[in-house]
């Protein structure tokens, strides 16, 4: 019996302790979770961008691992803003940085206002994904070697392993301050505080001692959003921005503020006279039965070019301080005011204006004639 009630109480000894071991192992993970939550995805993404504008990270194909050593190294003196390559690689497949990973997957072709950043994938046998980034001047493509990219990456061991001293500490080493998220548990001190408020002007976070002003885009640029003046980007406008160039539909030899009112034009020309319409319809030059179109189809070919037409005419005016979707709803308000009410929705807009901007007309599936041989008549 003795032997029996030493046994019972060395088990729930035992499970107690296997309790207390999982509990601190959970604690242990949530304090990992915590301080890797503390570095924020527009930090990791402008201390990148300061990373790449400097010569010696230049020119070197690298994994993302490395990139952030480096960062670690050269470009942070806290070390609760620290993170790996891991979290830089999720930062840059975010849904806010569409635009960046656009111009860091072109391999040819690229403007003068590139940013001179190039990314591409490896997987090892045995091993998942890996990124590696590129680096160089803006406007500029990797530099041509015999060999394949992959058979020059570097581990950058050099830069990783190298001493720097305090005299060349201040000339190497970017303090920036302001990746740490506001908690409502720690108080901060009064230089974190002007970190965090410095945090709200983008501009500081991307002028370093050392660098050139970096060129950053900003992920609320994606979404239309009024450019700070003090932030310069690649681009001197919104208008010369290669999200405007492609949701417009520029053509070659014409800027995008041309080419809206352009199509502001053809738009105009639905409206003049009674058989106007066929003049943004497309093909109507070899139209045979100008019959063809029904009433019905010729009030939807005014309705639509009237919508879109005061559409891109608020996109001049408002854009880049509006979003295009808002410019649609926008257009649906003021043409309630002109008694038009059969459109309820801006994505119907939307998707006419995508229809519309290829070729810049109307397509418009045609009844065929049914014509009988003389015999069966």
């Amino acid at each position: 019996m003795r032997l029996f009630k030493w046994d019972i109480r060395a088990t729930k000894l035992k499970r107690c302790m296997n309790i207390s071991v999982e509990q601190s192992q959970t604690n242990n993970n949530i304090v990992k979770m915590g301080s890797e939550a503390r570095v924020d995805n527009g930090f990791i993404k402008t201390s990148f961008l300061e990373a790449t504008r400097r010569k010696e990270f230049q020119n070197k194909w690298m994994s993302s691992d490395t990139w952030a050593k480096l960062i670690a190294k050269y470009c942070i003196t806290e070390s609760t803003l620290i993170y790996n390559g891991t979290q830089l690689d999720k930062c840059l497949n975010s849904r806010q940085n569409s635009m960046l990973r656009e111009q860091m997957g072109m391999k040819t072709n690229i403007a003068k206002d590139h940013v001179g950043i190039f990314r591409d994938t490896l997987r090892k046998h045995g091993s998942k994904v890996t990124y590696y980034y590129y680096a160089t001047e803006q406007g500029h493509l990797p530099l041509k070697t015999e060999s394949k990219w992959f058979e020059n990456i570097s581990d950058g061991k050099e830069l990783i392993e190298k001493v720097i001293t305090r005299s060349t500490s201040n000339a190497t080493t970017i303090s920036l301050s302001s990746g740490l998220q506001q908690t409502k548990k720690r108080k901060l001190t009064s230089t974190e505080e002007v970190g965090l408020r410095s945090s709200e002007a983008p501009a500081r976070e991307n002028e370093s001692p050392n660098c050139a002003i970096l060129e950053v885009q900003l992920s609320s640029f994606d979404h239309h959003c009024p450019p700070n003046q003090s932030v310069r980007h690649p681009w001197s406008s919104y208008w010369d921005s290669p999200e405007a160039i492609r949701l417009f539909r520029v053509r070659e030899g014409e800027t995008t503020e041309e080419a809206i009112n352009e199509q502001i034009g053809i738009l105009t020309k639905a409206n003049r006279t009674d058989d106007s319409y066929l003049q943004v319809i497309y093909g109507y030059e070899k139209m045979e039965d100008m019959n063809a179109v029904s009433s019905f189809e010729k009030h939807m070919i005014r309705i639509r070019s009237q919508l879109l037409c005061l559409a891109l005419h608020l996109a001049l005016d408002n854009m880049n301080n509006w979003t295009w979707n808002k410019c649609c709803c926008e257009a649906i308000v003021q043409s309630k005011r002109m008694g038009i009410v059969s459109v309820k929705y801006s994505k119907t807009i939307e998707k006419w204006y995508r229809a519309f901007r290829e070729k810049r007309s109307f397509c418009i599936p045609l009844k065929k004639s049914t014509t009988y041989l003389p015999f069966l008549t």
